[in-house]
């Protein structure tokens, strides 16, 4: 059987198809941990014990690196590559708030950045630390504002969705 050839527009069309796929996905899973630490939070001032801390830290870091994962596959199938180097972390952040005129629109263009540099800190706090002590003080800076970012987080994906969308019908072959 001999290999199918695609044209350069049939292969853009399968990377936006497959990039839609991985941002429905991604979507679907940061609601899924954005419910579970919305739900396991005790709030201010109360206490919760070391094993729910512990899922809400776990949960705090899967959140942050599925944003981060999204955003490298994005830049990379959109302009080639992502940040590098050993500030990559930070400027994969501002990248994905800046638009890029005629390329794409800023990724999250609404999320507040202090909040996503809040829950990047943490997320180096928890790989980094090697005898973590978890404490529900400590989580709530990440905490506090996270119900509003997720929210925020979520329309702007679904946007940025929606501008892939925008591409794929502008390549869609004629019958």
């Amino acid at each position: 059987m001999s290999p199918v050839v695609m044209s350069p527009v049939e292969l853009a069309r399968a990377e936006l198809l497959a990039l839609l796929a991985e941002l429905a996905d991604a979507r679907r899973r940061l609601g899924l941990l954005a419910d579970e630490i919305v739900r396991l939070d005790p709030g201010p001032g109360a206490t919760a014990d070391r094993g729910t801390l512990a899922i809400v830290a776990i949960d705090l870091h899967s959140y942050y690196t599925t944003i981060e994962s999204l955003l490298e596959r994005i830049m990379v199938a959109l302009e080639g590559a992502a940040p590098t180097g050993p500030a990559a972390h930070t400027e994969l952040l501002r990248h994905a708030q800046r638009a890029l005129p005629s390329l794409r629109p800023a990724i999250l263009a609404g999320a507040q950045r202090e909040d996503l540099d809040e829950l990047r800190r943490f997320r180096h706090f928890f790989r980094h630390a090697y005898a973590l002590e978890l404490r529900q003080d400590k989580l709530r800076r990440a905490l506090d504002p996270f119900a509003g970012l997720h929210r925020r987080v979520d329309g702007d994906l679904a946007a940025f969705g929606a501008f892939l969308r925008s591409l794929l019908d502008e390549l869609a072959v004629p019958s």
